[in-house]
């Protein structure tokens, strides 16, 4: 399978994982006040994350960099049948674990409301996996296309399968 994909299709599945490793550094403020070491590494991407996509495109409408990114590739990449299908479904697997993420994000904030501040330590478990969880999902899947293969995450790349195939 290797043989048929391009070192430069390989390169683009790679950072499509920029997206959803960036925006989960929101996460993973506790590890990182744990782990300083963690700080340095993630430090790039906590770099993407506060000045591009936190950058306020349209405050009124609440759209940001991230948002503008997030169109930009659905529309330009992801709708184009000349863009490889490798590419594509990495894309995809970036956009649904970026939908994870908001999903978790939204998950919290109804948890800190609801527990009003006794529920710290679920609230840190909480975080702390998610902030893992993507992270590991996109070391996985980035390795993965280096070497030129699709990923196996249950649930997302079966998701990622079926809308690349459309």
């Amino acid at each position: 399978m290797s043989a048929t994909i391009s070192a430069q299709d390989r390169f683009y599945a790679s950072i499509s994982y920029i997206l959803p490793i960036s925006a989960a550094v929101v996460f993973g403020n506790t590890l990182f006040a744990q782990v300083p070491y963690l700080l340095e590494v993630y430090s790039p991407f906590i770099w993407l994350y506060r000045n591009v996509l936190m950058l306020p495109l349209v405050p009124l409408l609440g759209i940001n960099g991230e948002f503008a990114i997030f169109l930009a590739l659905y529309l330009l990449v992801l709708r184009n049948p000349q863009v490889s299908r490798f590419v594509r479904f990495n894309l995809i697997q970036a956009f649904l674990l970026q939908i994870v993420l908001f999903i978790a994000q939204i998950l919290v904030q109804a948890l800190e409301l609801a527990l009003a501040g006794v529920g710290g330590y679920v609230l840190t478990v909480l975080v702390n996996t998610t902030f893992m969880g993507i992270s590991l999902c996109c070391i996985y899947a980035i390795a993965r296309a280096v070497r030129a293969e699709y990923t196996d995450i249950p649930g997302i790349s079966t998701a990622a399968l079926i809308q690349t195939d459309r």
